[in-house]
């Protein structure tokens, strides 16, 4: 009986330990479960760590950019001759202080007749539907450098033209590459259909008691150079023994022309700015690569 019992006995402790060691076990295990969901929990944590650091990162770098845009800008407009400037990316203002329309060159409202709406294609830019226009309240008279960077979408029609005579440049009817001044072409005929690419047109004039020499570019491509006598002018030509009058631009229209009207062109204007004073091929070129940071065009 003794014996029996010390086997019952020894059985009995064998299975409290069996029992035991299955306890540790699932204890561990459990822990072991628990330390995964710890490691899940931290991978979690670092993934959010990692995503909300690539977030600010990015949100950092941006506000680089827009800094360095804005003070690019501001630097810009502390040239001297600039008396106007439309920027589809600053249409407001570059303090964007109200819903106006803004020349960046002071501040003040453009002037603005029919309806022009913002709009993003590539770029931001501004509207023209062919029923608005933009316009100048600077009259360029004598010597100045346009810089008009912008896309025609309408098969005809004009986008930058002259509020004193029959003038425009960079596109007419089906023409592209073009330079009317007072009903005079300057450059030959560039018959293009459907040009919808993003060019920079640039024009500059000098005028003295001889003459007018005008320069016409597309982008960093000279198109005309040319040099008129005052003899050539004869429909803008002041009475005998006076002084020689030339076709001054006037104001700056872009959009709807106030001269033949029906030849309104539809697209994006992305910067328009304006100088009352010749600029030479390297600032030109400056104001190029200045726009080609920020835009990519023909």
């Amino acid at each position: 009986y003794q014996k029996s019992l010390e086997i019952w006995l020894n059985i009995k402790s064998v299975d409290e330990q069996k029992d035991n060691v299955k306890s540790l076990s699932n204890q561990f295990t459990e822990q072991k479960d628990n330390v995964k969901s710890l490691a899940n929990q931290l991978n979690e944590q670092k993934d959010t760590t990692k995503s909300l650091a690539n977030q600010f990162n990015g949100l950092k770098k941006d506000w680089e950019i827009i800094n360095m845009r804005m003070a690019d800008y501001s630097n810009m407009l502390k040239l001297g001759g600039l008396k106007f400037w439309v920027s589809g990316y600053y249409p407001y203002g570059l303090l964007n202080s109200s819903a106006d329309y803004k020349n960046l060159y002071d501040n003040k409202p453009l002037s603005i007749k029919g309806k022009i709406k913002l709009k993003f294609e590539e770029y931001k830019s501004i509207y023209l539907n062919g029923d608005g226009r933009i316009k100048s309240t600077y009259d360029f008279e004598k010597n100045f450098t346009f810089f008009f960077l912008a896309k025609r979408t309408s098969d005809k029609g004009r986008l930058f033209t002259s509020s004193k005579y029959n003038s425009a440049m960079g596109w007419w009817d089906v023409y592209h590459q073009l330079l009317w001044v007072a009903g005079d072409l300057k450059t030959t005929y560039q018959r293009i259909n459907g040009d919808d690419k993003l060019h920079i047109w640039i024009l500059t004039c000098q005028i003295n008691d001889e003459g007018v020499k005008w320069e016409f570019y597309d982008g960093d491509k000279l198109l005309a150079n040319v040099f008129q006598v005052t003899s050539s002018f004869p429909r803008v030509s002041a009475p005998q023994g006076t002084k020689p009058l030339f076709p001054i631009w006037g104001n700056v229209v872009i959009g709807l022309p106030e001269i033949f009207k029906n030849e309104s062109g539809i697209g994006y204007l992305y910067e328009c700015i304006c100088f009352d004073t010749v600029l030479d091929f390297i600032n030109i070129k400056a104001r190029i690569v200045f726009l080609n940071k920020y835009y990519k065009y023909e």
